[in-house]
C-alpha cells in the first residue's frame, strides 16, 4: 500500500518533470528559432547596405566621368580659340 503510495507520488512528479521538460524545450526551440529569424535579418539588412553603397560609389563614379568629359570640351572649345588666335 505504502509502496502504490509512493509510486503513484513518483509517477506524478515525473509527468510533471516530463511536462516542464517539454515545455523548456519548446522554449528552448522558439528562442533559437527567433534567434535564427534575427540573424538573416541582419544579413539581409547588411547585404541591403552594401549594394546602396555600391550603388552610390557606381553613381559617384559617373557623376566625375561627367564632369571630366564636360571639362575636356570646354579645353578643346579653348584650344580651338586659341588656334584661331594664333
Amino acid at each position: 500500500m505504502v509502496y502504490q503510495s509512493i509510486k503513484s507520488k513518483a509517477g506524478g512528479l515525473m509527468q510533471r518533470v516530463s511536462a516542464c521538460i517539454k515545455r523548456w524545450h519548446l522554449v528552448f526551440v522558439v528562442s533559437l528559432l527567433s534567434g535564427l529569424v534575427v540573424i538573416l535579418l541582419t544579413l539581409l539588412a547588411y547585404r541591403v547596405e552594401v549594394r546602396n553603397q555600391r550603388d552610390q560609389f557606381e553613381r559617384r563614379v559617373e557623376d566625375f566621368a561627367s564632369a571630366i568629359k564636360a571639362n575636356l570640351k570646354y579645353y578643346e572649345v579653348a584650344l580651338e580659340m586659341g588656334r584661331g588666335l594664333l
